[in-house]
């Protein structure tokens, strides 16, 4: 007998598993989310193997390529939010940071 219909391929996720160790590693994950919204999400049997391959190295590229640029007006925009927070409000989120950094958050 003749088989007619291919075997349904695996999905490969758009997204990368990566441990998330800081800001820019969690950053680059919801860009990579974000970036896969505005690529399309298709359905597991609507590209080949290769096509997928191919789609998840653009968005990694493009998210890679911008990544610096977003931090940076990041950066930006919350520096001067921040300092016009009180003083322990401040020194509060600078504890947090730092227990972050160590890893104990």
């Amino acid at each position: 007998m003749v088989q007619v219909l291919r075997p349904a391929l695996q999905a490969i996720p758009i997204t990368v598993c990566t441990p998330a160790s800081g800001p820019r590693t969690r950053l680059a994950q919801e860009l990579r989310v974000v970036a896969a919204d505005l690529a399309g999400r298709v359905d597991r049997d609507e590209l080949t193997l290769d096509e997928e391959l191919r789609l998840n190295s653009a968005v990694d590229d493009a998210v890679e390529s911008v990544l610096p640029e977003v931090l940076e007006l990041l950066e930006l925009a919350l520096t001067p939010r921040i300092e016009a927070l009180p003083l322990r409000t401040r020194l509060t989120l600078s504890r947090a940071r730092s227990r972050h950094e160590f890893g104990l958050d």
